[in-house]
């Protein structure tokens, strides 16, 4: 499965993984499971529920949380970015338990 892509749309590197890594902890942060006499596990998921909370209106349809554009017709949260001829789009539906990663 080696694709030798990175994703590389903001200032720091990071590969495929890296990102379906935290778009799968965004998609369920309640399952996200705590190492062993760490509080961690807790803390980054209740960062990520609340980050998730919608916070005003900025289209029809289309809400906005902290780091998130939300989608109310689908239930999908998403958000994209570019720079020097990169770009990049993730998004994922806790309703439908999907993501996807373009980069």
């Amino acid at each position: 499965m080696g694709f030798g892509c990175t994703c590389r749309s903001g200032s720091d590197p990071l590969d495929r993984w890296d990102m379906l890594t935290y778009l799968q902890a965004n998609l369920h942060p309640e399952n996200l499971k705590s190492v062993a006499g760490s509080s961690a596990a807790a803390t980054i998921s209740a960062a990520l529920i609340q980050s998730h909370q919608l916070r005003a209106d900025v289209g029809p349809g289309t809400r906005i949380a902290l780091a998130w554009l939300y989608e109310a017709e689908t239930g999908s949260y998403w958000h994209n970015g570019g720079t020097g001829g990169y770009s990049s789009y993730a998004s994922f539906n806790p309703k439908a338990t999907m993501l996807s990663l373009c980069c």
